[in-house]
């Protein structure tokens, strides 16, 4: 698991969790309450005048448990706990290298909404203390692990950020690459950086590409870049990757980009994004052919071998292109009849 999939499976855990709100809460209420019996138990081992006093307010403080659960909506209660007991198993799938805290945890939960349920049955001291023991417990053990994960996330956030006139490109290619193909692959991202500064009149020196991130053995990176520059980069790498996925070869590979000066320009619509940026198209050809061409090669370098790529969160392969192909012919024929 690379740090992108690490810092995505914490956060898609984080998004399920924020629907166990209702067992969270219900869970903290009966862990507080659990915790407000230590003086009565403080005051029954000191004996004494005080120990029967003690103990029969020990003994009115469990069977006055009810109050808690009164407040609570058992059926959002229980609905929420197999929530969060989806979020560890999401998790869990994810952090497949040791599912032991997972489980442990995971049983924690399960046991705790047996004595719940056993609690509302027949709401007895004898019955309710056990369930506030677990309680404090489970509570304790879910408040070091969520702290945990939000500490892990913050350590693996990004600590780069663009600048006021650069924006960010995220680009995942998830299949492992020799060092020869790593390199192969950042040379051809910087290339076609270079090709669109010189194209759109935008200086390297000022608006250098930056590195904010990078992961080796499939490649994971995020670089930083003059915003116009890096907005083209991700267009034109979500153009031709969506143009070689719909294009795949009997055999499952991925067909070159073409090298035919119009051919590329359909794709990747060079000419009509530099008239909408005010240059005069006319006067550049040979300058868009040269960039065109380049720009092929480096996208065919980028996304060759790849049966996906993600790039700014958006996965791209020839299988998603394919439902949309089927999506919208269906749509086509709806719109027909």
């Amino acid at each position: 698991m690379n740090v992108l999939h690490l810092r995505k499976s914490i956060e898609a855990y984080f998004d399920q969790l924020s629907q166990a709100e209702a067992f969270i809460d219900g869970l903290t209420s009966l862990a507080k309450y659990a915790a407000s019996s230590t003086l009565l138990l403080e005051g029954i081992t000191l004996g004494g005048n005080k120990l029967n006093e003690s103990a029969g307010n020990l003994h009115t403080h469990y069977a006055n448990v009810s109050q808690i659960t009164s407040k609570i909506n058992n059926r959002l209660f229980f609905k929420a706990i197999e929530n969060f007991q989806q979020s560890v198993r999401l998790l869990q799938r994810e952090w497949s290298s040791d599912s032991e805290p997972f489980n442990r945890l995971y049983r924690e939960v399960d046991e705790f909404a047996g004595l719940y349920d056993k609690y509302l049955a027949f709401q007895s001291g004898q019955n309710a203390y056990p369930l506030l023991f677990l309680a404090h417990k489970l509570k304790t053990s879910l408040t070091v692990f969520i702290e945990l994960l939000f500490a892990l996330k913050d350590s693996i956030d990004f600590q780069d950020e663009p600048s006021d006139s650069d924006s960010k490109l995220s680009l995942v290619l998830p299949e492992r690459l020799s060092l020869k193909s790593f390199a192969d692959r950042l040379l051809a991202l910087q290339s076609m950086y270079s090709e669109l500064c010189a194209l759109f009149d935008v200086s390297e020196i000022d608006h250098p590409l930056r590195i904010g991130n990078i992961e080796s053995g499939s490649l994971w990176t995020v670089l930083f870049g003059h915003t116009k520059i890096i907005e083209m980069m991700t267009s034109f790498i979500s153009s031709g990757a969506s143009w070689a996925y719909r294009n795949y070869t009997t055999d499952g590979k991925i067909i070159n980009l073409p090298r035919k000066i119009e051919a590329i320009d359909a794709i990747l619509g060079l000419s009509n994004r530099l008239e909408a940026s005010g240059f005069d198209v006319s006067q550049m050809k040979p300058n868009i052919e040269k960039a065109a061409i380049n720009l092929s090669k480096d996208l065919t370098a980028l996304i060759e071998g790849q049966r996906s790529i993600t790039i700014n969160d958006e996965t791209l392969s020839a299988h998603v292109e394919l439902s949309k192909d089927v999506l919208n012919n269906s749509v086509s024929r709806v719109l027909r009849d």
